[in-house]
């Protein structure tokens, strides 16, 4: 009887456990990427007419200039992913919110599955909050520096930041694509 009852108590406490771990749903808020709007167009808004001022050789002005656009051109495409992403997530948000009210189940796979996607997704967005301070800031920094004798920092920065915006766009990529295999589970159960 006696071990009866613990085996009861068993099953029971892992009943118990499996309810409230089934009853905590990830809020897809904690998959906010932000970004660092406020200095981005700051940053990326000076320097040519100041440079052009300077006595930059040709070549470096040419490598300047270059580089400029590649960080316009690639601060855009993070602004448009930046709006793609956020679409994205309010879809994924309607999708589950539609799923959960016809009251359906997951299947184990799936559950799992999307288990592992938000935790890619955070992961993700740890990623690319690591790269704060690494893009913007850094070209905000420059403000009142280009002159002849900061050229070489000037490119190298350029360069560097223009890594980070580059990896900020693949970290969204990465994330629009776990999104979207997310909405097709829900999507799959819905019709």
């Amino acid at each position: 009887m006696k071990k009866l009852m613990l085996v009861i108590g068993a099953i029971a406490l892992v009943g118990l456990g499996f309810m409230i771990g089934r009853r905590h749903i990830p809020d897809i808020e904690d998959i906010n990427f932000n970004q660092e709007a406020q200095t981005s167009i700051q940053a990326l808004s000076v320097g040519v007419a100041e440079l052009e001022e300077s006595t930059l050789e040709e070549d470096q002005l040419e490598v300047f200039l270059n580089l400029h656009d590649e960080l316009l051109s690639a601060h855009q495409i993070l602004v448009e992913k930046h709006q793609a992403f956020k679409t994205m997530r309010e879809e994924i948000q309607v999708v589950r919110q539609n799923f959960r009210e016809l009251g359906v189940r997951l299947n184990r796979e799936d559950g799992a599955t999307l288990w592992y996607y938000y935790n890619d997704l955070i992961d993700l967005k740890e990623a690319y909050e690591a790269t704060y301070g690494l893009a913007y800031k850094r070209l905000a920094d420059l403000k009142g520096s280009y002159t002849l004798e900061n050229a070489e920092l000037i490119i190298q920065t350029f360069q560097e930041v223009l890594i980070v915006l580059n990896d900020r766009i693949e970290i969204l990529n990465q994330g629009m694509t776990i999104l979207s295999q997310g909405i097709i589970i829900y999507q799959n159960y819905l019709n």
